[in-house]
């Protein structure tokens, strides 16, 4: 073999070499490299409204005496705008207030009088509601449910 071809082969081994290692590199990196995070369902979403209730709603609770009393609450419904489901929801929950009310008496009625007076009482309900409403609808278009009004008698 004379100079040239001696130099051409050893360029190609090396550029064949130098493509093994590479690609081994970029394969290694690609296997190594952490998941992408999930993402946060509490991050509020861009384009976002929200539905106010038109009136109160009010349900019984109980103390450890067994006396009753009465929380009154006014929720809203924080909704994504960009949910697949939007549409329909923003015109359901007017509409189908009545349902939605009873369906937010029976989660006040799981809550004893000691709950709903604890620290965490407006978080807890609130997610409590918004997984109650959000099951009622088979969605996940509420993200959030805050409160006008929140009285414990």
């Amino acid at each position: 073999m004379d100079r040239k071809t001696k130099i051409i082969i050893i360029s190609l081994v090396v550029v064949l070499l130098l493509t093994f290692v590479g690609a081994a590199g970029v394969a290694f990196w690609f296997m190594n490299k952490p998941p992408a995070a999930p993402p946060d369902p509490n991050q509020e979403p861009e384009n976002q409204t929200k539905v106010v209730m038109s009136a109160a709603v009010m349900g019984n609770v109980s103390d450890e005496k067994n006396h009753g009393h009465i929380l009154r609450i006014l929720p809203e419904f924080w909704l994504n705008a960009d949910h697949d489901d939007f549409e329909n929801i923003v015109l359901l929950l007017p509409e189908e207030e009545s349902l939605v009310r009873t369906a937010i008496i029976e989660v006040i009625r799981s809550y004893t009088f000691d709950m709903v007076n604890s620290q965490d009482a407006i978080e807890r309900l609130s997610i409590d509601i918004k997984d109650t409403i959000n099951e009622l609808y088979d969605t996940t278009a509420i993200y959030k449910v805050a409160f006008h009004e929140f009285t414990v008698q």
